[in-house]
């Protein structure tokens, strides 16, 4: 996406743009049941709550005040977190987080 956008609005060849694209550790998301149990411990979020975990930049362009609005609407039984880099960290900060 963000390479088609470079494209659209700077005029940059398609070709002339290398794409790479985030990696993860596959196996940091597998079932782990004790590593989950432990982190949910450690952040005190109980084992049938909600945890969502919003990361990056570009937080209007991913639509996170979205998330946050969907957050409220599960009130006690949702736990949300943002982390990373945005011009809207004040609005989040308001919201408690």
């Amino acid at each position: 996406m963000v390479r088609d956008e470079i494209v659209r609005h700077y005029g940059f060849a398609d070709d002339a743009i290398d794409l790479i694209r985030n990696g993860v550790r596959v196996s940091d998301f597998g079932p782990a049941p004790r590593k989950r149990a432990a982190a949910r411990a450690q952040l005190r979020i109980g084992p049938d709550e909600i945890a969502v975990l919003f990361l990056g930049s570009g937080w209007e362009r991913k639509g996170l005040r979205f998330a946050i609005a969907a957050m409220a609407k599960l009130r006690d039984r949702a736990n949300a977190a943002a982390g990373g880099r945005s011009r809207e960290r004040a609005q989040i900060s308001q919201l408690g987080g």
